[in-house]
């Protein structure tokens, strides 16, 4: 079968996004190094969601206490006025923390996505166009479009939960100890479970990724060559076999997407199984001892409310992983 120039020059270029593409690429811990380099030019608003997140903590935990002290008041029959000002309070405090999280989150992902944008830009005019069209126009695409778009949720949902992981287990297992060893040493034998966990679903996770970013890069690679070659092709009466081609691309891409989408729906439903197994064993053991009368109601309520805080934000973490996977798959540009 003869081979047209164009269909010959979407093969190349197709093969050639696939190979950089699929590259293989070191294991990275939880925190890749190259986007906090990249992230230089929002050093301080990163800080500034650190911060943010150690509030929003201490805040969780003084509701977790205000919330007790209601109850216990509303059930003794006293007065409870002090304690649901206490509860209010925490409650508005924590709904302004998330407000700024989210303003923060979003603007420090603009201007690292700015910053890398013009570096990359730069960096492009600077290699001059022959180099554009040997390295693939179609790749440098996707990468200024889906691959500089995935560091939203790395910074916007992923940062602040790594934060908070790393900030409120051991803070809430203390709590615990000072409140009550039972129920600490039951969330302390089943926390480990959760990163686990994690790890072997991010890593799944992050092959999924990979695989999407390959779909995706070669379909733009595709598309793009065929645009370019189409009045070659209609005039060699190929056009309408590029058709399948584009399709079969894209179906790849498809079937790509939704495997990333299925195992963080996996990933999430895994987590959330393990993190009521920990607050439900706690809850229990809480029960059965305050109705035996060794535990009272403010402790019981107190180890209740507390367990799910050491537990969630490790799942958090585990289940907005697919976002960092999705902003560290990204192939290395011309920008670094």
């Amino acid at each position: 079968m003869t081979s047209t120039p164009a269909t010959t020059t979407a093969t190349t270029t197709t093969t050639r996004a696939t190979t950089t593409a699929g590259a293989a690429r070191p294991a990275r811990g939880p925190v890749d190094p190259r986007l906090l380099r990249h992230a230089a030019p929002a050093r301080r608003g990163i800080a500034a969601v650190a911060a943010v997140e150690v509030a929003s903590a201490g805040l969780l935990l003084l509701q977790a206490f205000a919330l007790a002290d209601v109850v216990v008041a509303l059930w003794s029959g006293t007065a409870a006025g002090a304690a649901l000002a206490g509860l209010a309070g925490t409650v508005l405090a924590r709904a302004v923390a998330a407000w700024a999280l989210a303003r923060l989150t979003q603007a420090t992902a603009s201007a690292v996505r700015a910053d890398l944008r013009e570096r990359l830009v730069r960096r492009v005019v600077e290699l001059g166009p022959a180099w554009a069209e040997r390295h693939g126009t179609a790749r440098l695409a996707a990468l200024t479009g889906q691959g500089l778009a995935s560091l939203d949720g790395w910074f916007t949902r992923y940062l602040p939960s790594l934060v908070s992981g790393v900030l409120l287990p051991p803070v809430v297992l203390v709590l615990l100890v000072v409140q009550d060893v039972e129920s600490a040493v039951v969330v302390a034998a089943t926390l480990p479970l959760v990163p686990v966990f994690a790890v072997l679903l991010g890593r799944a996770t992050q092959a999924r990724a990979d695989e999407q970013w390959r779909a995706g890069e070669t379909l733009a690679a595709h598309f793009l060559d065929v645009v370019r070659g189409l009045p070659t092709l209609r005039a060699h009466r190929r056009a309408s076999r590029q058709v399948q081609a584009v399709a079969a691309t894209t179906d790849a891409h498809r079937r790509a997407t939704t495997s990333v989408l299925r195992l963080a729906f996996l990933s999430s439903t895994a987590l959330d199984l393990l993190a009521t197994l920990s607050v439900g064993l706690v809850a229990v053991t809480a029960g059965m001892r305050l109705a035996g009368g060794t535990l009272d109601l403010h402790t019981a309520l107190l180890v209740i409310l507390l367990a799910p805080e050491a537990v969630r934000p490790l799942r958090e973490v585990g289940a907005r992983f697919h976002d960092s996977a999705g902003a560290a798959g990204r192939p290395r540009g011309p920008a670094g």
